[in-house]
């Protein structure tokens, strides 16, 4: 099957793609190469490397560690995530890149920030339960390894999240308590930098009672989510410091939002800031980049997976391991004294 990749309505290349795996791709448009995603733009040649867009891709779609994964493979016949991703067109709730099959598909009928989707897939990873259904989901295109799911709420879009641990429970409670510390922490930003996370609770007959944590979706029909993880940079050195300054850059006259991370998670313990937890909002239209992500994703702190408290055996990321020499990068100026003068 041949697909042009678009961003939104914009024509980015075109590829060739069998059940998700991707062959083959050509005539990258020359005049929208700023609307590319940031992990493919290192072109050579005018050509994209096909290995590139299989990495880019993946990043996109569910994790095969994901809890829960094989009740998916058995309910739906073994199809590979990456499949599973094609069946929506690649459609996501994280930023505005699509397959078009045909000239008769228009993003303005089929994207999810402005059309109904189907919570089957949602349902399925999170509970197991499959009686069929639509595969027609943003939930093909969420990654990480808790269970998630997208539900539409009062016309919003929101995301549910589960804990890794069945019995304890603990990251839906960590996630809210974190956003209020952030909340705290970020209050005299001149943004809203952070995501507001609340409880919810379902009585399964099958799952038993859960709880989990729900957000609204903070990128919106006209901007993308850029992870660290997409700028190749990253991936060039192993020098942690060095990636400290190069993230710095890119946060701009922003950097001050990137020292207030760092002193959230020290202050929580957060053990998951990764280079995909924390990034960039991209103006989807323009390529621009606008301001830093707001802070997400913090259910793995205080403890989450431990009945013993001591700071030693607890990790930082990404730049240093240990959190007392990473909170050592953290520089306060005069600038940053007012904006940490919490009330």
């Amino acid at each position: 099957m041949i697909y042009t990749l678009m961003n939104k309505n914009a024509e980015l290349f075109d590829m060739e793609m069998i059940n998700g795996n991707i062959y083959k791709t050509e005539n990258v448009r020359e005049e929208n190469k700023k609307l590319l995603p940031v992990f493919l733009m290192d072109l050579k040649n005018d050509r994209i490397d096909v290995g590139n867009v299989i990495k880019w891709w993946r990043s996109r779609r569910i994790l095969a560690s994901r809890d829960g994964i094989n009740k998916l493979f058995f309910n739906l016949g073994n199809i590979s995530l990456d499949a599973l991703s094609e069946k929506s067109l690649g459609l996501s709730l994280s930023d505005q890149y699509w397959l078009k099959p045909s000239k008769n598909i228009k993003w303005k009928d089929i994207n999810f920030f402005q059309n109904d989707f189907s919570e089957d897939i949602g349902n399925l990873l999170i509970t197991g339960d499959w009686s069929g259904g639509s595969l027609i989901s943003p939930d093909n295109s969420s990654d990480g390894a808790v269970k998630k799911r997208w539900k539409i709420i009062g016309g919003e879009r929101y995301l549910i999240k589960g804990s890794s641990d069945p019995f304890y429970q603990t990251e839906p409670f960590r996630e809210v308590f974190a956003s209020k510390i952030s909340e705290l922490l970020f209050q005299n930003a001149s943004n809203d930098f952070t995501v507001k996370y609340n409880l919810i609770w379902d009585d399964n007959n099958k799952t038993g009672k859960k709880v989990y944590s729900s957000c609204k979706n903070f990128v919106t029909v006209d901007t993308e989510y850029v992870p660290f993880t997409h700028f190749r940079e990253i991936e060039s050195t192993s020098y942690k410091c060095e990636h400290f300054e190069f993230c710095k850059k890119i946060y701009g006259e922003y950097q001050y939002i990137l020292d207030l991370l760092l002193i959230l998670d020290y202050i929580i313990l957060n053990e998951d800031r990764h280079f995909g937890n924390f990034g960039m909002i991209r103006n989807a239209n323009t390529g621009e980049f606008i301001k830093p992500a707001p802070v997400f994703d913090t259910g793995s702190s205080l403890f989450h997976n431990s009945v013993i408290i001591d700071c030693k055996i607890v990790r930082s990321k990404p730049f240093v391991k240990d959190f007392e020499e990473q909170i050592k990068l953290v520089k306060v100026s005069e600038y940053q004294e007012n904006i940490l003068a919490v009330k």
